[in-house]
Protein backbone atom coordinates (compact mmCIF):
# COMPACT_ATOMS: atom_id res chain seq x y z
CA UNK A 1 0.00 0.00 0.00
CA UNK A 2 1.11 3.56 -0.88
CA UNK A 3 0.87 6.50 1.07
CA UNK A 4 -2.65 7.00 3.00
CA UNK A 5 -5.10 8.81 0.78
CA UNK A 6 -7.32 11.20 3.18
CA UNK A 7 -10.43 12.03 1.95
CA UNK A 8 -12.98 14.40 3.51
CA UNK A 9 -16.55 13.75 2.77
CA UNK A 10 -18.70 16.57 3.74
CA UNK A 11 -22.20 15.29 2.68
CA UNK A 12 -25.72 16.16 4.77
CA UNK A 13 -27.84 13.00 3.44
CA UNK A 14 -26.55 10.38 5.88
CA UNK A 15 -27.41 6.97 2.79
CA UNK A 16 -25.56 9.21 0.36
CA UNK A 17 -22.85 9.56 2.64
CA UNK A 18 -22.88 5.50 3.54
CA UNK A 19 -23.01 4.82 0.04
CA UNK A 20 -19.80 6.82 -1.11
CA UNK A 21 -17.86 5.51 2.28
CA UNK A 22 -18.44 1.88 1.71
CA UNK A 23 -17.54 1.88 -1.93
CA UNK A 24 -14.52 4.39 -1.26
CA UNK A 25 -13.75 1.39 1.39
CA UNK A 26 -14.02 -0.97 -0.83
CA UNK A 27 -12.19 0.15 -4.05
CA UNK A 28 -9.31 2.25 -2.97
CA UNK A 29 -7.51 -0.36 -1.11
CA UNK A 30 -8.41 -2.65 -3.44
CA UNK A 31 -6.65 -0.63 -6.12
CA UNK A 32 -3.64 0.01 -4.01
CA UNK A 33 -4.77 2.78 -1.56
CA UNK A 34 -4.42 2.71 2.00
CA UNK A 35 -7.77 5.31 2.93
CA UNK A 36 -8.74 7.68 5.77
CA UNK A 37 -12.62 9.02 5.08
CA UNK A 38 -13.16 11.25 7.38
CA UNK A 39 -17.31 12.41 7.42
CA UNK A 40 -18.95 15.80 7.96
CA UNK A 41 -22.67 16.79 7.56
CA UNK A 42 -22.15 20.60 7.43
CA UNK A 43 -19.60 22.74 6.25
CA UNK A 44 -18.68 25.01 8.71
CA UNK A 45 -17.09 21.97 11.08
CA UNK A 46 -15.70 20.56 7.98
CA UNK A 47 -13.59 23.73 7.23
CA UNK A 48 -10.96 23.38 10.25
CA UNK A 49 -10.18 19.56 8.53
CA UNK A 50 -9.61 20.75 4.91
CA UNK A 51 -5.78 20.95 5.34
CA UNK A 52 -5.45 17.64 6.50
CA UNK A 53 -7.40 16.03 3.45
CA UNK A 54 -5.54 14.52 0.42
CA UNK A 55 -9.24 14.99 -1.37
CA UNK A 56 -12.72 16.72 -0.24
CA UNK A 57 -15.80 15.40 -1.72
CA UNK A 58 -18.09 18.27 -0.75
CA UNK A 59 -22.53 18.49 -1.76
CA UNK A 60 -22.40 21.82 -3.25
CA UNK A 61 -26.54 21.81 -1.60
CA UNK A 62 -25.54 21.92 2.29
CA UNK A 63 -27.89 23.61 4.26
CA UNK A 64 -25.19 25.96 5.89
CA UNK A 65 -23.59 26.72 2.49
CA UNK A 66 -26.78 27.86 0.66
CA UNK A 67 -25.06 31.92 -0.04
CA UNK A 68 -21.61 31.03 -0.94
CA UNK A 69 -20.29 32.13 -3.92
CA UNK A 70 -18.89 29.57 -5.79
CA UNK A 71 -17.14 28.46 -9.24
CA UNK A 72 -19.73 28.82 -11.86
Amino acid sequence: MGDLLHILLIEDDPADAEFVRSHLSILLPAAGHAVRITHCDRLAPALAQVPAASVVLLDLGLPDSQHLVGLE
